[in-house]
């Protein structure tokens, strides 16, 4: 009998993954949005393997009842969700995109995802989109401003953060970056500069973050940190 695997958004896996996935497991796929509704989906399904999404924290309380779960999946770099403590002292094993930095250096969706973010909030995108639904056609309060000349500051130094420090320069902008690893800010290329964090606070105009989120980088940027 084939271990059973629970995948949450089993829709944003290839289809071809998961007809793979089928010939060694038994998938179930959940729409859970809550950790009661994946409790009980798990232990109904005496579920061995869990592909977890983001959106449910895989913990004590959701897993404490749940007794046959070996594996749990995570198709993320980031563990913010996950109780690392916890998980070791339950002998379940965790599988994370963290641990295949290799394969996904090349991986830049989320980088490119930043950039169209960073547009749309510079060039007043969604609230002139909004307008225009609306029947108004006047872009003056939309024109927003030009990035050529600007200074991007990024914080975190990783595959993502030197990645957007490109898109920087293609742009046109003086790029600063930090990073706590010296080492990762020894050999920039051309056009981007290290700093510390007070001088990039200093001198950027528009900031991008990609640090992982846990105790030393919560409420890393707050008012204090603006006003600078």
């Amino acid at each position: 009998m084939k271990p059973s695997a629970l995948i949450i958004e089993a829709e944003f896996y290839p289809p071809d993954l998961l007809h793979q996935l089928e010939t060694k497991v038994s998938i179930i796929k959940s729409s859970a949005v809550t950790q009661d509704q994946l409790r009980s989906q798990l232990i109904l399904n005496n579920t061995e393997i869990l592909f977890c999404g983001l959106g449910i924290n895989i913990d004590e309380s959701l897993l404490g009842q749940v007794t046959n779960i070996k594996y749990v999946v995570s198709p993320a770099t980031g563990i913010n969700h996950l109780d690392i403590d916890y998980l070791n002292l339950r002998n379940i094993t965790l599988i994370y995109l963290g641990d295949f930095s290799k394969k996904i250096s090349n991986v830049f969706s989320t980088a490119e995802l930043t950039w169209s973010l960073l547009l749309a909030v510079i060039r007043k995108i969604i609230p002139a989109h909004a307008s225009v639904l609306s029947g108004s056609f006047d872009r003056g309060p939309f024109l927003g401003f030009d990035l050529a000349g600007r200074t991007l500051g990024i914080i975190g130094c990783g595959r993502l953060g030197l990645r957007v420090a490109e898109y920087g320069l293609a742009f046109g902008m003086r790029v600063v970056v930090c990073d706590i690893d010296k080492a990762k800010t020894a050999n920039l290329k051309d056009g981007i500069s290290a700093a510390s964090l007070d001088q990039l606070l200093a001198v950027s105009d528009v900031i991008s973050i990609h640090v992982p989120l846990n105790e030393q980088t919560h409420r890393l940027i707050a008012d204090s940190e603006i006003s600078k």
